[in-house]
């Protein structure tokens, strides 16, 4: 579903003139993000499903080595490239998400669901919307 959902983000980004006028190159480099993490994810738990085994036997020692802030790459040499590739691609949304108008979820209590619709004024002149 969660993939599904992104797909539907990037078409709205892509069909929308609205939406086109206010999205942001990082908006492009999250939504290529989350597809990349939700396709590698998606893949690991069909084609390698023997990923508790490798949970606790990897991942739990080299997450345990960063908690004692001394990295230990070496618990994911055998990993598959795949796996790999999904724990980079998680560190590089890490990296961005704070650059991101993501940064706005964590804002507690989120008045985003029961604040008053809010008209939007631009202080520079938009971009024409075609139609």
């Amino acid at each position: 579903m969660a993939l599904l959902g992104v797909l539907g983000s990037i078409v709205r980004r892509l069909t929308d003139a609205k939406v086109q006028q206010v999205t942001t190159f990082a908006d492009w480099v999250v939504e290529v993000l989350l597809l990349v993490q939700l396709t590698t994810g998606t893949y690991i738990a069909v084609f390698h499903p023997w990923g508790s085994s490798w949970f606790a036997a990897s991942m739990a020692p080299y997450l345990w080595s960063l908690v004692k802030f001394a990295p230990d790459i070496s618990f994911l040499a055998t990993l598959p490239l795949t796996l790999k590739l999904h724990l980079l691609n998680f560190y590089a949304l890490v990296g961005i998400f704070p650059f991101t108008r993501l940064v706005d979820i964590l804002v507690a209590p989120n008045p985003y669901f029961w604040r008053k619709p809010q008209v939007v004024r631009w202080y520079s002149r938009p971009r024409e919307v075609v139609q």
